[in-house]
This record gives C-alpha cells, structure tokens and sequence, in this order.
C-alpha cells in the first residue's frame, strides 16, 4: 500500500517564504544593526566595525531581496494551473 501525499500534513511539509518577506526580515534586522552601530559609536567600542559591517550587510541582503522578488513572478498554484488548461488549451 502507499501513502497518500495530499492533505494537510503533505501541505506542511514544503514551506515557500517569498523573497520579499526575507527582504523585510533583512530590513528589520538592518534597523536593529543601525541601533547597536549607534549605540557602538556612542560608547567608543572597538564593536563599531562589526557592527557596520552587519548594517551594511543586512541592508544589502534587503536590497538584494527585494530586487529579485520583483523579478522573479511566484509559481502559479496546481489548481489554477488545471483550470487554465481546461479553458484554453483544450485536448484534442
């Protein structure tokens, strides 16, 4: 016998996370990078550098991800997929 793949327990298993929602998660985390830079140059640390570092970084990763979000179309679900081919491109 083998296992059905659908219902929900199939459907948890495969996770997408768009590339916007990682670029707004990059953004957040460049916020907080700006915060400790600031703090590090207040207190005259040796942290500034790491603490740049990570700003500039994760800024760059936002930026990154956002651009390739809005390149880069999210794959059309199975159903509307079936739903196309049945209305427009018919079997002969």
């Amino acid at each position: 016998m083998s296992k059905s793949t659908s219902g929900p327990a199939a459907q948890s298993s495969s996770v997408r996370i768009s590339y916007s929602y990682l670029g707004y998660l990059f953004l957040l985390l460049g916020f907080l990078s700006l915060g400790v830079f600031v703090a590090a140059l207040a207190y005259q640390t040796a942290f500034v550098v790491v603490a740049g570092a990570a700003l500039v970084g994760s800024l760059a990763a936002s930026a990154g991800f956002f651009r390739i979000g809005s390149l880069a179309p999210a794959p059309a679900r199975g159903d509307r997929v079936d739903r196309y081919r049945a209305r427009y491109r018919p079997t002969a």
